[in-house]
């Protein structure tokens, strides 16, 4: 059983690292994933609730029980926050996560009737949120046991069910099957691997509408990755047909910024 931190805000050179490119045989490879209802009958022993307004609180399950034949039960049996080509950390709310919630609170952002995608969505704060606004949901993550297991049933806590949709898989292999583009793309903490910024982009541009917004919510920098917000900026400026701005920032120790991003 894993038992989640919430509200962990330490950063160590050991919470991400580098992926190895997908092939024809990953098990990672996109796919749509829909709601079992025999998880939802399942009995949740701990639900943290998680407030960012006086009138929104977010319901999360804080353990969840996993098949024996999972692919995460070698993190599960590591305490791992991430093993390279099997589990990217899908199961942590790190704290980028909680500035760009608070983000959308804060600044009223107008999601009513929007479609919305929440990419490398983890337990689903973001697309909640973007839900409980008004909009329709796509919520995608890279395992497919993060969706089904801890997705899935945190949507399902909010009553939100029926307003999304829910994928799993390598991005690049995500952009190519997914057609619908989408007015605003949610992502957090998806910039820490370099080597993964082309297949991030892609989705981007695939997936964006011509006059859509993407918020990005990262660090400055992850300490033994080479990755990070700062450097993903450069990527954009000289690689990619995206402009961005610093919507809001914080700078009292480690860097963390909310990009808004547009074509």
């Amino acid at each position: 059983m894993f038992q989640f931190n919430f509200l962990d805000n330490t950063v160590t050179s050991n919470e991400h690292s580098n992926t190895s490119e997908s092939d024809s045989c990953n098990p990672h490879n996109a796919k749509e994933v829909f709601p079992n209802p025999s998880v939802f009958t399942q009995t949740v022993d701990n639900v943290r609730t998680l407030s960012y307004s006086d009138n929104l609180d977010i319901r999360l399950i804080s353990d969840v029980t996993f098949p024996s034949n999972s692919l995460l039960s070698t993190a599960e049996s590591n305490h791992s926050d991430l093993l390279a080509g099997v589990y990217e950390g899908g199961l942590k709310i790190w704290e980028c996560t909680h500035d760009l919630a608070k983000f959308i609170v804060n600044e009223n952002l107008n999601l009513t009737n929007k479609n919305v995608l929440d990419l490398g969505c983890g337990g689903g704060i973001i697309g909640i949120i973007a839900c409980v606004r008004g909009a329709e949901v796509c919520f995608q993550d890279y395992n497919e046991d993060v969706i089904s297991y801890f997705t899935i049933p945190n949507v399902h806590l909010n009553s939100q069910t029926k307003k999304s949709r829910f994928y799993s898989g390598d991005w690049e292999s995500f952009s190519s099957i997914v057609c619908t583009q989408y007015d605003i793309i949610f992502t957090c903490e998806t910039v820490y691997n370099p080597d993964n910024y082309s297949k991030l982009c892609k989705v981007f541009a695939q997936c964006l509408k011509p006059n859509g917004f993407i918020y990005l919510a990262a660090k400055g920098h992850y300490f033994g990755c080479g990755g990070g917000l700062n450097d993903f900026v450069e990527f954009l400026k000289h690689k990619t047909e995206f402009r961005s701005e610093t919507c809001w920032k914080y700078s009292n120790g480690l860097e963390r910024a909310i990009l808004k991003i547009y074509f």
